[in-house]
């Protein structure tokens, strides 16, 4: 790419962290940056807009970056995204460029016609002297210019997002509140008992978690107290030591039982829910959080969260739930966590087909997604390649099973697949 230029050409799809991505970058590194024209579709009977995206890619910049204002930004509507006429038309029509604009489009958003269209007008452009095409590679992560040159070798160093940040591009909020519990002494525990391989004890033991006596009629975890079967909970009274410990080292207003195994009364509702989801299997998120949060503690660039519920204004009551939330750089990693093995493969599969739909429906095509079960190898690898074939996911894909979630061979497996 020769010089720097004046105008930046954008079109935008229904994935805007791309174009997010392009645009900060040229911001950052391009003094002569005078106009972003946001190439995008109108609303019609056929077609939705993606105008959303863009206002919301503005909104991002302008927080972000302090040598731009709003004036720079130019919206240019694209009635019908599949006549090809009508596109020209509209770009010959609602582009206009100064006489010494230097004009440089990125090619990553919209669709094949909107590409080839746009390419076709600035390219055909004769009165502009200086034009230049990139591309953001979804695999290598590299900005190159349209003889495939490098113009920046992997941007996810240079480019940081947050949760915050990339949810924003979509206009999703959060759903829940900030968890305020620490549950970093009971986790401890689950990982004492992963590293000596005696976790099937905690589950396969009555003596120890005994889900079955705190379900309710549709086979869900009681969300409050009135629906206990209090007799039931107090027959099968727990013994295990390492149980008990457990409940020890969890916050106090969350210990369901006493030192001797006696059901305790939550203060609340809220409590008892979560008492019961920790012991029953948040853990495992707990421990991945924490597990991965000390590897990569030395990253700059390696955003972590945990326990994030998303919904869009629109959607009335309905949202989805990732557990641990990785970005590296603007890269998305989605990590769903379950306790399922042994004959569970469909509910395991449907938890796989659900992180990799909301990792790209968040992060695009760069996202990838990770599923972390207790199923042994066998069926573990078989719901890994069945995952890859039916969603195309190829690479983007991991499933961990029961022998790699101790600590050290966790944080290998992780390591490698976020390189």
């Amino acid at each position: 790419m020769k010089g720097e230029f004046t105008d930046l050409v954008l079109i935008i799809g229904t994935s805007p962290l791309p174009n997010y991505v392009v645009a900060k970058y040229f911001v950052d590194t391009n003094n002569s940056l005078e106009r972003i024209w946001f190439v995008h579709s109108d609303s019609n009977s056929n077609q939705s807009s993606t105008r959303m995206y863009a206002e919301n890619i503005e909104l991002l910049l302008l927080k972000k970056c302090n040598n731009i204002n709003a004036n720079m930004f130019k919206y240019v509507p694209i009635k019908n995204i599949e006549n090809m006429q009508e596109i020209n038309n509209t770009l010959a029509s609602l582009i206009q460029f100064e006489s010494d604009s230097k004009v440089h489009l990125n090619f990553t958003g919209g669709t094949k016609v909107m590409v080839v269209q746009a390419y076709n007008f600035i390219n055909n452009l004769e009165e502009i002297e200086e034009k230049n095409f990139s591309y953001l590679s979804s695999r290598t992560f590299d900005l190159r210019d349209g003889n495939q040159n490098i113009i920046c070798k992997d941007l996810r160093p240079f480019i940081v997002t947050s949760i915050e940040d990339l949810i924003s591009l979509h206009n999703y909020e959060r759903a829940n509140e900030l968890d305020n519990f620490d549950f970093s002494e009971a986790t401890k525990l689950f990982s004492q008992l992963i590293t000596r391989n005696k976790l099937d004890s905690y589950y396969n033991n009555k003596i120890a978690w005994n889900r079955g006596i705190f379900l309710v009629k549709k086979g869900n975890l009681a969300k409050n107290y009135a629906a206990l079967n209090l007799d039931l909970i107090k027959r099968e009274q727990p013994r295990s030591k390492q149980f008990l410990d457990i409940i020890k080292a969890m916050p106090k207003e969350l210990r369901i039982y006493d030192g001797q195994g006696i059901f305790v009364k939550p203060e609340t509702d809220k409590n008892l829910e979560t008492a019961l989801g920790y012991l029953d299997g948040k853990w495992l998120e707990e421990y991945v959080y924490q597990t991965l949060k000390e590897h990569l503690k030395d990253h700059n660039n390696i955003y972590i969260d945990k326990n994030w519920e998303i919904k869009d204004p629109n959607w009335m009551n309905n949202k989805f739930e990732i557990d641990v939330i990785m970005i590296k750089g603007y890269q998305l990693f989605g990590i769903s966590c379950t306790t399922l093995g042994g004959s569970n493969k469909a509910a395991i599969k449907n938890k796989g087909f659900e992180i990799i739909l909301r990792s790209r429906q968040m992060g695009g095509d760069e996202a990838k997604a990770i599923l972390i079960t207790r199923a042994d190898e066998q069926l573990r690898k078989l719901i890994e390649d069945e995952l890859k074939t039916e969603t195309g996911a190829k690479e983007n894909i991991l499933v961990l099973g029961n022998t790699d979630i101790e600590h050290s061979r966790l944080t290998k497996k992780i390591s490698d697949f976020i390189k």
